[in-house]
C-alpha cells in the first residue's frame, strides 16, 4: 500500500487546458516534488491536490487553467480540520 501525498494548490500554474493535475502545478511542493521523476514519485506515493476549482482530484485528473481561491468559510474548515496536529 502506498502512501498519500495530499498538495494545496497554489496560483502558481502552468497553464492551458486537459492537462494533467501533476503537470498544471507549480508551486513550492511540486518544485521540491520535480527534484525527483514523475514515475518515482508515483511509484511511492498516490498524489492528490486540493484545488479551490475541483476539490481533491488525482494527480491524473486533466484539468484546465483557473484562477478560483477557496471561500473563507473553506479556508475555515480546513484550519478547524488542522487543530490538534
Amino acid at each position: 500500500m502506498k502512501h498519500c501525498l495530499i498538495i494545496p494548490c497554489e496560483n502558481n500554474k502552468l497553464g492551458g487546458k486537459g492537462i494533467e493535475a501533476y503537470e498544471m502545478y507549480s508551486g513550492y511542493m511540486m518544485e521540491v516534488m520535480r527534484q525527483f521523476s514523475k514515475k518515482d514519485v508515483l511509484s511511492k506515493f498516490d498524489v492528490f491536490f486540493l484545488s479551490a476549482r475541483y476539490g481533491l482530484i488525482k494527480s491524473t485528473t486533466l484539468i484546465d487553467d483557473y484562477d478560483t481561491r477557496m471561500s473563507k468559510k473553506e479556508c475555515e474548515q480546513l484550519e478547524f480540520a488542522s487543530v490538534g496536529e
